[in-house]
Parts: C-alpha cells; sequence; structure tokens
C-alpha cells in the first residue's frame, strides 16, 4: 500500500540553515515506526530561500513496509539538522509531544 499526503507551512521568518523534514509514522502502543526524512518540496526549494509571508506546499509519499504490524498509527512530522530539531511554537498545544514535532493525524494500516 502507499501513504501520501501534502502538509502546507507558512514561513514566519527567514531560516539560516537547509533543514530537513522528518515524518514519524508510530504505532500507537507499539515500537515500530516508519521514516520520511527528506528535504522539502524534493530538496528544490530549501528553506534558506523560504521567506517571511511565503507558503510551501510539500508532498511525501512511501510504500508501507510489508512488516508494518496492522493497527492505529500517529502521524508526527518537524524539522532537523542533525541532532538538533526546529523548535515548534504556537498552534494547537494539543497537537505538539514536546519532542518538536507536530501531530498530524491518524492512520490505520490493516
Amino acid at each position: 500500500a502507499r501513504l501520501s499526503f501534502r502538509t502546507y507551512f507558512e514561513c514566519t521568518g527567514e531560516l539560516d540553515r537547509d533543514w530537513m523534514i522528518f515524518v514519524h509514522i508510530d504505532a500507537k502502543g507499539g515500537s515500530y515506526r516508519i521514516h520520511g526524512d527528506h528535504f522539502p518540496v524534493d530538496g528544490k526549494y530549501q528553506t534558506t530561500l523560504w521567506k517571511q509571508g511565503d507558503y510551501i506546499a510539500d508532498d511525501w509519499s512511501s510504500t508501507v513496509p510489508r512488516d508494518a504490524p496492522a493497527g492505529v498509527y500517529d502521524v508526527w512530522i518537524g524539522f532537523y539538522v542533525g541532532d538538533e530539531r526546529l523548535e515548534w511554537s504556537g498552534g494547537n498545544p494539543a497537537s505538539h509531544d514536546g519532542q518538536n514535532r507536530v501531530k498530524l493525524g491518524s492512520i490505520v494500516i490493516e
């Protein structure tokens, strides 16, 4: 099966580093994770080019691994360079997990 989604980002200030996007699709109550690290817009629009007020659409897709257990998975997203994550602020506090990532929603893998 194929997973795909589009996320939209609003640039609220200029960035001085090229951040990567991480996608974590985590099994609820388990230790299984599907990863999706990538540069925004397939590397065609690095974050150092973003200007305040820009809206950026980023598409991501992957195949569900055959060994992925069936169940509900939470989809998380964030930005990172090396071991550092970009700090999130604002928005709905219930969508943050304290690890500088934001919950996009949940999916079911059968």
